[in-house]
């Protein structure tokens, strides 16, 4: 009966060893109590004492590292937050030097998307009638010349850019004053010619090339 009820019920089992444990000691002498503390403290409790420092240990460890992983993550966004400002803060900077340099009524236009075909390269600007945007205007950016408008809607324009056979654009060589016509060649070795240029004249690799101005679309 005892083995069953110390079997089915650990509460009773420990009681019972409090019990005993603490009559015992009541027995002993003063000495003799110390000295049982001590071993039971140092040979008993004393591994248990190690386990839960290393618990409690390890679980420091992990809610710190919880922590520095939040932080190194929030640092990570406040980091990419920044760079993408400093990004805008110089495409703004770069496009008011660019209204101040041309002058022309220039609007401002974001590219909502782009097409690469077997012809070339166009894009969907989010300008249109509405905001002024009209056929056969010039696209630029702080860079350079990019392409002109092919069409408009309402709130919406294509764009042909300098990648699309259709996008012919009068150039002119910077150094020399020679004129041609650019355009886009597409094939196995796709590049930008320079064509209408007689073997003649005074042009070398190196020369840069710059819009002309004539035809009246992309400005000089």
């Amino acid at each position: 009966m005892l083995r069953y009820l110390f079997t089915r019920r650990t509460d009773w089992t420990v009681f019972v060893t409090a019990v005993a444990a603490s009559l015992t000691l009541m027995l002993l002498g003063p000495k003799s109590q110390a000295r049982t503390v001590w071993f039971l403290q140092h040979t008993l409790l004393a591994p248990a004492e190690i386990v839960v420092g290393w618990v409690d240990r390890g679980v420091g460890v992990y809610w710190e590292n919880q922590r520095l992983r939040a932080r190194v993550a929030r640092l990570t966004i406040e980091l990419d937050e920044s760079r993408a400002e400093r990004g805008e803060n110089d495409r703004l900077r770069r496009l008011l030097h660019l209204s101040e340099r041309h002058p022309y009524d220039l609007v401002a236009a974001h590219v909502v998307g782009r097409s690469l075909d077997r012809l070339g390269g166009s894009l969907a600007l989010d300008k249109g009638d509405a905001e002024g945007i009209e056929a056969n205007r010039a696209i630029l950016t702080p860079d350079g010349l990019v392409g002109r408008i092919e069409r408009t809607s309402r709130h919406a324009a294509r764009v042909l850019t300098l990648l699309h056979r259709d996008c012919a654009v009068a150039a002119r060589i910077e150094r020399s004053r020679v004129d041609g016509v650019v355009r886009w060649e597409y094939g196995d070795r796709p590049t930008l010619d320079l064509l209408y240029v007689s073997s003649q004249e005074d042009v070398k690799p190196g020369d840069e090339v710059i819009t002309s101005g004539l035809g009246g679309i992309f400005p000089a």
